[in-house]
């Protein structure tokens, strides 16, 4: 499951919603949703606020592990 699947279930609403939310057309999230696509710092934002009071910042914005698996910048020098 997408960041952004997780994010919308959590606030209890339909993509045609979280669409609104983020000013954005249904397939738009369908495709956040899929992988396809990757919402914009601006498209974050705009949900952050039109959320207000729904959502915390570290919702949005979660931790480097969150995208890149634990030796994705590993040197292998010890």
């Amino acid at each position: 499951m997408t960041h952004i699947k997780r994010i919308r279930l959590k606030l209890g609403i339909s993509q045609d919603q979280f669409a609104h939310l983020a000013n954005v057309h249904q397939s738009t999230v369908s495709r956040w949703e899929r992988g396809l696509l990757q919402p914009s710092w601006d498209d974050l934002v705009q949900i952050l606020k039109a959320a207000a009071g729904r959502l915390q910042p570290h919702d949005m914005f979660p931790t480097p592990d969150t995208f890149f698996p634990p030796d994705t910048f590993s040197t292998g020098a010890a």
